[in-house]
């Protein structure tokens, strides 16, 4: 494997979420079998996540995956102190931009399907909060946003609070 492809390997296999140690990869001879490969692995995802992940048009999602990788690079690279003194204003920059990212994502992810009868809102936004609550899901979002910086942990983190924001509608609906 060229050190070309490793690179591209390593930057693709780390955007799309997939748990591996550095340097265990199959050996690939070219860029198009890592696309392949990730392709294999992105289906396999959806099939353990047991949802489609939804068309995001609203978002950038290769600039938002780009910013993640800054944001990583800057922290493994730097330390925190210096980014958060000397580099104050690009690195703010960077996790607000991230931020107002991943709220846009979590809108048109999570509440583009989302119907609810105007007699239930208030009982049906009630049982959604409860059940946000409950689970600790915007935590691990963050988490996943901050700490993982790993776009594949965040979609999962995403699609499971879909699950729970619908599923909790659906039953506060039922109850009604």
């Amino acid at each position: 494997m060229t050190d070309e492809v490793r690179e591209y390997a390593e930057r693709k296999i780390w955007e799309s979420g997939i748990r591996m140690v550095p340097g265990h990869y199959p050996k690939f001879e070219n860029k198009e079998q890592v696309d392949d490969w990730l392709d294999i692995s992105g289906y396999m995802f959806q099939k353990s996540v047991g949802q489609r992940v939804p068309e995001i048009t609203g978002v950038d999602i290769q600039r938002y995956k780009d910013l993640l990788w800054r944001l990583k690079r800057n922290e493994d690279n730097m330390p925190l102190e210096t980014l958060r003194t000397k580099y104050k204003t690009a690195y703010n920059n960077i996790r607000r931009e991230l931020k107002e990212m991943t709220m846009a994502i979590i809108r048109e992810t999570v509440y583009r399907d989302l119907y609810i009868e105007r007699t239930e809102v208030e009982r049906v936004i009630l049982k959604i909060n409860q059940a946000e609550s409950d689970t600790g899901i915007y935590e691990s979002i963050n988490q996943a946003v901050y700490q993982e910086k790993c776009f594949g942990s965040i979609m999962a983190a995403i699609l499971l609070l879909r699950k729970i924001i619908h599923e909790a509608a659906e039953e506060e609906a039922k109850n009604a």
